[in-house]
């Protein structure tokens, strides 16, 4: 494991990687119409939205920790000081934007006027008319230091940051005094501030730890703008240092604050502090990334009204403004977080003592698709590309549940693993750090350091979820992975078999195989046997594969049986055959992906090879036959698309494109199976679905299901977002995007 200054290059790196798509993300919100710039991109597709000035400065302020507010182009320059001086009232001096309700939020109000002058003196310019002090417009508690100190006393301070913001409000009005007026003002703040303070903490006001934390934060700008130390720093760092080690960041706020405070106050941190803070902030960014390229500011969502977020769901604030709606409050990038990354990307290469790379290479690229409007990413219902898909299907889930929250929830199960690997072939892809650490937290949560984990120890199925110990052992190292590993390697031990040697699925169901097991034990033993050596995996996988065709395969159709009983006991089991009656799909899609990842795994040379080459192609020109012509999907019961109460699933359709991409990509078949995937990869499209949030829907998923007669299939209940079905569908648009480039 990586230590010191290596340990904390590789966590800015990775940060470096979260943020990659954040410029252009940014330069798609550009409105050059009004030369201001939107907050989310479902604001840029809304009639009811328009730029606004702090989405706008936010931007700005995204240009200069970029390195291109000195090459931007004239005409970008000109356009966004008329969109500032266009927002400024003649009469007061304050800057408004187009909803009213904005004029009732001091904060919205104070903040817009900083913004904006601070936004046209960046761009070289000044306000058209005079700002609210000179033009006797500030508030009523800037008459005096003392109607100031009354107003202050007022200010509640129940929700920590929501009351501090208001207070912060003032430093505005305050930096524009003259002197000596001004210091009266400031000292007046000061020794308020000095009064209220918890001395314990370091902190301000009442609410969560974070909500503390973030009430200081605002706090803090008031110093800073003074040039003043703040008070009692070493109790505010240890605060500090508890939230990040104990509180979930829920909201971009909660991750930049904390930072933020401990870059302003520099305490004396030790080395493995320093490691935390960068760790954990890594890792609270990646949940919020989202598929679009840009961040959001809560988990759940992008509020659609940044002004009231500060007063979460079940909690109070007196007062409280009319929300300001900005967006349509979709899991979506949004400004307000965006510019917070870049801040933090910054806070932290100054906390390692580092200097950070620059994102953008080429200003001029990045002005050109800026003017030309050129939008990348768009909303979730025109995403262009298989990948993007794969992107939206897994940030969707993760902006749901925490790794092990996952359901079944705290459980090493094939749902969430076969989920996890499909979100373990995107990081593959593209390398997007984020991926990696929920997979990583997931195994984590479950398997102790010494690679102790609680799982069913009587079937086929408890293997599957091991596929993603593997890669976590190459890239940490350690002992706890392989351990693992090596205890569901033993299961093949003791695990109960047929006559011929078929393993059971499980204990329960006694002499049965099903062609779920292929996927669920065997590409775990081919991955095994090549990353550790145990060469006689293959086989004993090989030969699990044989005894399914042998006994389940029908000659006729090319397909296989869901299950076969070797001792003919079960109700369904064929007197004769001993199989199931059906062709389930998700069964047959299960064994399509084992043999593609069988060849995946085994090694050029091997005898087995064209052999399991052969049944992949002739079981992939046989699932082309049973497509349905209308929609791309293939149904329940894969050959009996005719009756009326059958129905299209959409897990199975996702695991047999997979399997046609790989077959076509193996060079195994030819056109007309490459056409298949590709109109069944369409079809899924067509029925995916969107939340009131735009998170992404896969619906018509079958549940969990054993063998058994038509009725069986027909009758079981559907799901949307179980996570075998949307871990078959990242599996198989990566898949997609590989194969069409």
């Amino acid at each position: 494991m990586l230590k010191g200054k290596e340990a904390l290059r590789e966590h800015l790196s990775e940060m470096d990687g979260l943020l990659e798509r954040l410029p252009a993300w940014m330069a798609g919100q550009y409105d050059p119409e009004s030369g201001g710039f939107y907050y989310a991109r479902s604001s840029r597709l809304s009639a009811n939205r328009r730029p606004d000035i702090e989405s706008t400065a936010q931007a700005l302020n995204m240009l200069e920790r970029l390195g291109l507010l000195e090459a931007m182009p004239a005409a970008v320059k000109v356009n966004m000081i008329h969109f500032f001086k266009s927002r400024q009232e003649p009469e007061s001096g304050y800057f408004y934007d187009h909803d009213p309700c904005m004029r009732e939020d001091e904060v919205m109000v104070s903040r817009a006027l900083g913004y904006s002058a601070n936004a046209l003196r960046k761009l070289g310019a000044a306000p058209t008319h005079p700002l609210p002090d000179a033009a006797k417009q500030a508030p009523f508690y800037m008459r005096s230091p003392e109607a100031y100190l009354k107003w202050l006393q007022s200010i509640d301070l129940s929700n920590s940051w929501r009351g501090c913001d208001r207070l912060c409000c003032s430093h505005v009005y305050v930096k524009q005094l003259p002197e000596p007026e001004r210091s009266a003002f400031a000292q007046t703040a000061f020794r308020f501030f000095a009064e209220t303070q918890d001395r314990d903490s370091g902190l301000w006001g009442e609410g969560a730890l974070y909500e503390r934390i973030s009430g200081t934060f605002k706090l803090h700008t008031f110093y800073s703008g003074f040039q003043t130390p703040m008070p009692h720093t070493e109790q505010l760092a240890a605060s500090i240092l508890l939230g990040l080690r104990h509180e979930e960041a829920s909201d971009m706020c909660y991750i930049r604050n904390p930072v933020h405070l401990l870059s302003y106050i520099r305490p004396a941190m030790k080395e493995e502090d320093l490691r935390l803070v960068l760790r954990t902030t890594l890792y609270n960014m990646s949940r919020l990334l989202r598929s679009d390229g840009g961040i959001s500011r809560e988990l759940a969502h992008s509020p659609s009204a940044p002004n009231v977020a500060q007063v979460k769901n079940g909690a109070s604030y007196p007062g409280m403004p009319k929300p300001v709606h900005l967006s349509e409050g979709l899991v979506e990038g949004d400004m307000n977080a965006a510019t917070q990354a870049l801040l933090i990307r910054s806070l932290c290469y100054a906390m390692a003592d580092e200097t950070p790379p620059k994102l953008v290479q080429r200003a001029d690229e990045f002005y050109d698709g800026m003017m030309e409007r050129r939008t990348l990413f768009m909303l979730h219902p025109t995403i262009a590309t298989p990948m993007e898909w794969a992107r939206a299907a897994c940030d969707s889930l993760m902006s749901v549940y925490l790794p092990e929250e996952l359901p079944p929830a705290s459980r090493w199960h094939y749902h969430q693993g076969v989920f996890l690997c499909g979100m373990e072939m995107l990081w593959e892809a593209e390398r997007d750090q984020r991926y990696d650490a929920y997979i990583k937290r997931y195994v984590d949560r479950l398997v102790d350091d010494h690679g102790n984990f609680d799982f069913a120890r009587d079937e086929l199925d408890a293997i599957q979820a091991g596929l993603l110990l593997f890669r976590l052992d190459e890239r940490n190292g350690g002992s706890k992975y392989r351990a693992a590993a090596d205890k569901l390697r033993y299961l093949f031990h003791t695990l109960n078999r047929t006559s011929e040697g078929g393993f059971w699925h499980k204990d329960k169901y006694a002499y049965n195989m099903w062609l779920d097991g292929l996927y669920m034990g065997g590409v775990f033993a081919l991955k095994y046997a090549k990353l550790y050596g145990d060469t006689g995996l293959r086989d004993m996988a090989l030969h699990q594969e044989r005894l399914m065709r042998r006994y389940m395969r029908d000659e006729r159709t090319g397909l296989l049986y869901h299950a076969w009983d070797e001792s003919r006991r079960m109700p369904w089991a064929d007197r004769e055959t001993g199989c199931s009656p059906e062709f389930w799909g998700r069964s047959l899609g299960w064994y399509g992906l084992a043999l593609a990842q069988f060849l995946d795994e085994l090694p050029e040379e091997h005898a087995g090879r064209n052999e399991l080459a052969s049944s992949l192609a002739d079981f992939a020109e046989a699932l082309a036959r049973y497509q349905d012509a209308e929609s791309g999907l293939w149904y329940q019961v894969v050959d009996k698309g005719y009756l009326a109460d059958n129905w299209l699933e959409t897990s199975c359709t996702c695991l047999f494109v997979y399997t046609l991409a790989k077959a076509y990509k193996f060079g195994l078949v030819g056109e007309a199976c490459l056409n298949a995937a590709k109109r069944g990869y369409e079809g899924l499209t067509r029925v995916l679905q969107f939340d009131e949030k735009g998170r992404f829907i896969l619906p018509d998923i079958c549940i969990g299901t054993s063998a058994g007669d038509y009725e069986n299939y027909v009758t079981r209940p559907t799901s949307q977002n179980d996570l075998h079905g949307v871990g078959a569908f990242v599996m198989a648009s990566v898949e997609m995007q590989a194969l069409l480039g």
